[in-house]
């Protein structure tokens, strides 16, 4: 298996001989939807003819051997080193024009304009429209349908048919399939039914026509939108699926997507849509990396509150939805667990480099400093490091979220774990002037004390550009819980 670290270091080696790389494969995927969404056997890697004699000098110095494979060509060889890491080599070359060749194919310059992220790194990799029609062609296994799925959730883009014939969630009675326009009658014997679009809100089906454009414009645009087959008969009884980003009924959470079901009358009441739902929670908990999921229902639709319900969804809030009383329920799928690293410290310098891109400056404050970890799931997304001066203060040095996981409030989280820890304590805090970071620490109360000027071009070898900043000073920040501070220092 290769890891985040283990791509992080293969990506460093290339860049420490100024070689350009670009990612294909999984690991392209995982860099353009901003998280590891599955184990992974090998890294793909392009790079340009130029570089294929410096590349592989480089990996024979570093301990990888070529391993031969029936597909190996001149242009595609495979290496591994003596701790499994495979690393896919593609070689490619530029024609008059600036595309791109490769095995004697000619695709545009645009292929390798895609830009993601693997952990603290930005990347060069295939972008998701070329992805997805890579992803074709050949028989297609079950992380090319789900590396599919992401992308074109997450990117708005249209959903091949191979892999809308291909994708399913199976349940102990039911199967969750893509929308298929021959599935029209069923929808119609089912969405025709008065006491259904009644509680669903939506219209009374009128017509098998009716039924095959709702196929055609809003089943099959969404990759997510999903026929409840019952198994026993092969029919479509229901619908669910993630309602598209935008379209919600209550305003979510970052990272949070609402859900909606329906089932035809003559199967309300069998625990049928319970079934499909906790499979549809499972899905996005381990395939889309959500944090909480979101259910709206009309306040008389006790059938689908019910089914919330006993999926361990929380009613947080009754509203009005458009002259409609209506109710919202809440289901958290992940939760943060923060802790205190007493050993190894080093082992989480991925994270921390996020947050301070000198590896020597954080050595000088991390081996006296308090390091604390957060993880989601066991999967470590953020660090906080702090360090108690000598005049009775509380500094914090580092805190850092991984890229796939911000906006989701857990930098705050962070902070205010540390400030639990110091309740009677001054708390300060650096930072460079990227407008979005002095933002972040404002909102969460803290307020300007002083500044040291040229710190960053006196002790970075290299200038940091952030959100087009060139970072010149360390501005430093406060919040003291003993003191109402009506004034800012300066």
């Amino acid at each position: 298996m290769l890891r985040e670290s283990d791509a992080v270091e293969i990506i460093l080696l290339f860049r420490s001989k100024g070689i350009q790389i670009y990612l294909d494969g999984g690991w392209g995927v995982d860099a353009l939807v901003g998280f590891e969404s599955r184990c992974h056997n090998d890294i793909d890697i392009f790079i340009e003819k130029q570089d294929k004699e410096c590349s592989i000098k480089l990996l024979k110095d570093t301990g990888y051997s070529e391993t031969v494979m029936e597909y190996t060509t001149t242009e595609h060889t495979v290496w591994r080193d003596e701790n499994a890491r495979i690393i896919d080599l593609h070689i490619f070359s530029r024609n008059s024009e600036g595309d791109f060749v490769f095995e004697s194919e000619t695709f545009p310059k645009e292929v390798f304009t895609g830009k993601g992220r693997i952990g603290h790194l930005e990347v060069n990799c295939i972008t998701p429209e070329w992805q997805v029609r890579f992803h074709s062609g050949y028989k297609l296994d079950d992380n090319d349908i789900k590396d599919v799925l992401l992308l074109c959730d997450k990117f708005n883009l249209a959903l091949p048919d191979e892999i809308a014939q291909n994708f399913n969630i199976d349940t102990n009675r039911l199967t969750l399939r893509r929308w298929r326009e021959n599935d029209a009658e069923a929808l119609y014997k089912y969405a025709s039914d008065g006491r259904v679009s009644e509680m669903a809100l939506w219209p009374k089906h009128t017509s098998v026509d009716m039924s095959r454009e709702v196929i055609k414009d809003f089943f099959q645009p969404n990759p997510f939108t999903l026929a409840m087959v019952l198994k026993e008969t092969n029919e479509p009884i229901g619908c669910i699926g993630l309602v598209p980003a935008g379209a919600e009924h209550y305003k979510p959470f970052a990272n949070e997507r609402e859900v909606g079901y329906w089932i035809g009358f003559q199967y309300w009441g069998k625990g049928l849509t319970s079934e499909a739902l906790k499979s549809m929670i499972e899905f996005c908990r381990n395939n889309i990396r959500l944090d909480s999921l979101l259910i709206t229902t009309d306040v008389a639709n006790k059938a689908s509150q019910r089914v919330a319900e006993k999926c361990g969804f929380i009613n947080f809030t009754d509203y009005d939805n458009n002259g409609t009383p209506s109710k919202a329920f809440r289901l958290s799928l992940s939760s943060l667990v923060i802790r205190k690293v007493e050993d190894d410290k080093r082992d989480f310098i991925d994270l921390l480099l996020i947050g301070d891109e000198s590896e020597d400056m954080i050595m000088k404050y991390l081996d006296r400093g308090s390091l604390y970890v957060g993880s989601i799931d066991n999967k470590d997304v953020a660090v906080i490091v702090t360090v108690e001066n000598d005049n009775g203060s509380v500094e914090i040095k580092n805190l850092a979220v991984d890229a796939a996981f911000r906006r989701r409030g857990i930098g705050r989280k962070m902070l205010e774990y540390v400030e639990k820890l110091y309740p009677d304590k001054k708390i300060i805090l650096s930072t460079g002037e990227t407008p979005s970071t002095l933002r972040f620490y404002q909102a969460c109360g803290y307020r300007y004390s002083h500044r040291i000027p040229n710190f960053f071009t006196d002790n970075y070898p290299n200038p940091i550009v952030e959100e087009d900043v060139t970072l010149r000073d360390m501005v430093y920040l406060y919040k003291d819980f003993n003191k109402n501070d009506t004034e800012e220092h300066s």
